[in-house]
């Protein structure tokens, strides 16, 4: 036998007291988890319905569930005990099916519960869910709509997420193939860059950092007719912190028109310059601001300097004899204010400080629009015409005293 001290008894029996009491409070706590669980179907404010897997009949409903008398499911209206009856075929093990409940768009989330013979289905009210997915659709579909519409080339890529990538149809327009079903567009349309190397071109756009907007331009062989295009693209790239996804944004446009355009004005005013520096006649052009856009060989010759160069008239009127700077400076500006010819007879210094008979005349430039564009004016240099005036007086006057004296 064995024999144990009243101590140990009473040790033993402590021991034995607190593993009851934990036991009986776990009893008591997964009892409440129980009676909670129990409760979650009646104040859940979903309705839930259990059914049976057999004949469809309704074995549990909670309130919210109780409020529903009539379903609608593919156009055709069903009180609820026939509506279950009627799908109970057509259930899988697990899924959901969309129905309504007068104006409201229900979700029925239906689950079989192995071992059993029921399904549970939980409700979800997904109207506002529905009609903000459907107002997101329309904007989608009008800003599409908008974009195709345009001359420009748009697009939209996400790295994780391709499904949810833009691309309007003018795409192939530009580049000569589809964009449909393309991983890495960006890389593929590199091929079609003929300015620079196709891997240049991809790892500039590569290179562009998050949160930033860069604007480029390069030129693009069409893939089917191989016809060339100057492009100019808007690029930005930033983080879609909902999807956290990188995403690429563009617009391209096609400048080729505006860069034979500009080459053509660069050529005309090429060609106007080489024309003007091989005159005699000093010539000069001024923008809608009054300032002087270009001057010719021979005024740039006459006066020692570039007419381009000048901000202001102070020191221009250094020029002008005193005696007429009024005339050639302030009668002038009065004149330009109206946008009309002006003509005007001034003396003024050439680069070397000899003193000029000047006769300057300007006509006002125009755009195709009728807006005012500045004026084309040359100087005339009248010094050997007004010295010989000057001569023919001193001449004449000579001759009249002669006759005068004479005894004739």
């Amino acid at each position: 036998m064995l024999f144990r001290s009243e101590a140990e008894y009473q040790e033993i029996n402590k021991r034995l007291q607190k593993l009851t009491s934990e036991l009986e409070q776990r009893i008591v706590d997964r009892t409440h988890e129980l009676e909670q669980i129990a409760e979650f179907p009646l104040v859940n404010p979903n309705a839930i319905f259990r059914i049976s897997s057999q004949t469809g009949e309704i074995m549990f409903t909670n309130p919210s569930a109780r409020k529903i008398t009539k379903l609608k499911w593919k156009g055709k209206e069903y009180s609820t005990d026939h509506f279950f009856m009627h799908i109970l075929n057509s259930l899988d093990t697990e899924g959901t099916l969309d129905v309504f409940q007068n104006k409201k768009e229900l979700l029925l989330f239906y689950k079989k519960i192995e071992g059993r013979d029921y399904y549970n289905i939980y409700t979800a009210d997904v109207t506002e869910k529905n009609a903000l997915r459907l107002m997101a659709q329309e904007n989608y579909n009008r800003l599409r709509n908008f974009l195709e519409n345009t001359e420009d080339t748009y697009y939209i890529l996400y790295e994780k997420n391709p499904e949810k990538n833009l691309i309007t149809n003018n795409w192939k327009d530009i580049f000569g193939f589809s964009p449909v079903g393309i991983k890495q567009l960006l890389k593929e349309r590199s091929k079609q860059v003929v300015n620079e190397k196709p891997t240049q071109h991809f790892a500039r756009l590569q290179e562009i950092p998050v949160g930033s907007r860069k604007t480029i331009r390069y030129q693009v062989k069409h893939r089917e007719s191989g016809n060339l295009f100057w492009v100019s693209e808007n690029i930005s790239k930033y983080k879609d912190e909902a999807l956290n996804d990188i995403v690429i944004s563009g617009r391209i446009t096609d400048v080729t028109r505006e860069l034979l355009l500009t080459m053509q004005i660069r050529e005309s005013e090429q060609r106007f310059r080489k024309l003007m520096d091989g005159i005699p006649v000093m010539v000069w052009v001024s923008d809608e601001d009054g300032f002087v856009t270009y001057s010719n060989k021979a005024l740039k010759d006459f006066l020692g300097f570039d007419l381009e160069k000048l901000k202001n008239y102070r020191y221009f009127s250094t020029f002008i004899h005193p005696d007429d700077r009024k005339i050639a400076i302030d009668d002038w500006q009065r004149q330009v204010k109206k946008k009309k010819a002006i003509q005007s007879e001034y003396r003024m210094k050439d680069g070397q400080g000899q003193m000029h008979h000047i006769m300057e005349r300007a006509v006002p430039r125009f755009y195709s629009d009728g807006k005012f564009a500045g004026y084309i004016g040359s100087f005339f240099d009248l010094t050997k015409e007004k010295m010989f005036q000057e001569t023919l007086v001193i001449e004449k006057e000579k001759l009249e005293l002669v006759t005068q004296n004479s005894p004739d």
